[in-house]
């Protein structure tokens, strides 16, 4: 099958469309990146059986030509849709009518993308259905062409890492509260592009340098965004991705990673109250994190690859 992936370019997007690729490639199709220019030259060149887009890029023009190309099946990532206030004290943006009626107007739409698990989509994308669009769950997952255990590197060995950018609602809700304490008392190293105070950040790593601190690291620390907290949902990446790097990790606590894991795989922390206690207790229990690590390794590979998931999604259309 030939697809065709809209890439972004922005935030963790970029690297979530990089994983989705490979995925495709790991399970034998062909795939282009588009980056929504020229259309009509590269679909007609590549003559694509899927396009998985994303409904905020849609409009009149490459709505007209996908329906003057019917054979093309359409699916696209959108925000949740609901009658809970996603807005309020989270940072989720709500999907609208307006884009609901310009999916109707694809002939060969075949369902709009959550990166939620069903049950999830079911609560937080009911709008959706209730206009009759289908909601496919695909739940992000381990890049394994990009993430895999290595050896650990000099340059990269530490106690406890850390691998993104500092921003205002992130940082006030989580990175002040759980990770920036953490540098009185342990060897904690940071990397990331942007948003930094100074003198906090090692600076960006190149492509796929993050495996490297990965397995160089005793502690990962994962983050997720206020929202996931309060609500439960929206797994980041990196929680696949440590996993597949055999590495171990600490999580903010968010409910749908129980979904994906399974005790004792993926250490999470309730409350920043006894996260600092929990730090230290698996910094003095290396037998404890390579267990973990070990399980959930062994998890992502059997479960939770961009493979196994874009495999799901061509049968679920």
């Amino acid at each position: 099958m030939k697809i065709i992936y809209r890439k972004s370019e922005i935030g963790a997007g970029k690297y979530i469309g990089i994983g989705i690729k490979n995925g495709f490639a790991e399970a034998g199709h062909d795939v282009l990146m588009w980056d929504g220019k020229d259309m009509e030259k590269l679909f007609t060149e590549f003559e694509p059986d899927l396009f998985f887009g994303n409904v905020n890029n849609l409009n009149e023009v490459n709505i007209n030509f996908l329906n003057d190309h019917p054979s093309i099946k359409v699916v696209a990532w959108s925000y949740p849709w609901c009658d809970i206030d996603t807005t309020k004290d989270m940072l989720l943006v709500s999907a609208t009518q307006d884009q609901a009626d310009i999916v109707k107007k694809i002939n060969n739409f075949k369902g709009i993308i959550t990166n939620y698990t069903q049950k999830n989509a079911d609560n937080f994308y009911h709008k959706w259905k209730d206009n009759g669009i289908n909601v496919i769950s695909f739940p992000l997952a381990a890049d394994t062409t990009t993430y895999y255990p290595v050896e650990a590197k000099k340059e990269y060995r530490c106690d406890i890492s850390y691998v993104g950018n500092y921003w205002e609602k992130k940082a006030k809700n989580g990175i002040d509260k759980y990770i920036l304490p953490l540098k009185e008392k342990h060897n904690l190293k940071i990397w990331g592009e942007w948003g930094w105070p100074d003198g906090l950040c090692l600076g960006k790593l190149p492509f796929g340098a993050d495996r490297d601190v990965f397995c160089s690291s005793k502690i990962n620390l994962t983050l997720h965004e206020p929202h996931s907290r309060n609500l439960g949902i929206d797994v980041i990446s990196r929680v696949f991705n440590i996993a597949a790097c055999k590495a171990f990790q600490v999580s903010d606590y968010v409910e749908e990673i129980n979904e994906f894991f399974y005790e004792p795989e993926i250490a999470m922390c309730t409350s920043v109250e006894n996260y600092y206690s929990e730090i230290a207790y698996y910094l003095a229990n290396a037998r404890l994190r390579e267990d973990f690590a070990e399980k959930a390794y062994k998890r992502v590979l059997k479960e939770h690859t961009y493979k196994h998931r874009v495999e799901k999604l061509l049968k679920a259309i």
